[in-house]
């Protein structure tokens, strides 16, 4: 199901431009503003904060670059290729998801998955110190966990 999925996905992205990267080629710079959607085809990338690589990537349909598309704010990580890779590459980032429902749903339900994972991640940090919220070792997660779910000033 899962792979049909993407191939659903992959088929309505047909006639969006592609963007092709080789091994060790930066796709997305640290603090930049992009107006720009990567949705990955196929490759490996690897999401880098500062000199650390926080994740591994190779999953088709991954998205990249949503926050400064979709927020008008700079990037939090560098994207870099880790192999050869290949992307949709949606500009005007906003203006194409409302074009394709199928991709705004598909970005939006990333998004929520990334959310859910952080938020289970974070209660079980959260839960490892006793969870009584006295443990200023762990008071980042309750900063953390209490940005989460509210709403930010510029909305």
């Amino acid at each position: 199901m899962v792979e049909q999925r993407a191939q659903d996905i992959l088929a309505a992205c047909e006639g969006l431009p592609v963007t092709e990267y080789f091994a060790g080629e930066t796709i997305i710079e640290e603090g930049s503003v992009v107006d720009l959607l990567y949705l990955l085809i196929e490759g490996q990338v690897e999401v880098v904060k500062g000199d650390t690589i926080v994740s591994r990537v190779s999953e088709p349909c991954s998205v990249f670059g949503e926050i400064s598309a979709l927020l008008e704010r700079p990037t939090t990580a560098r994207v870099v290729a880790a192999s050869n890779a290949r992307f949709y590459c949606l500009k005007a980032a906003g203006n194409t998801l409302v074009r394709h429902p199928v991709l705004a749903i598909h970005t939006a339900q990333v998004l929520a998955l990334r959310l859910a994972n952080a938020t289970e991640l974070l209660a079980q940090v959260k839960q490892s110190s006793g969870g009584d919220g006295d443990d200023k070792q762990f008071g980042i997660v309750d900063q953390v966990m209490d940005s989460l779910f509210n709403q930010p000033d510029r909305w």
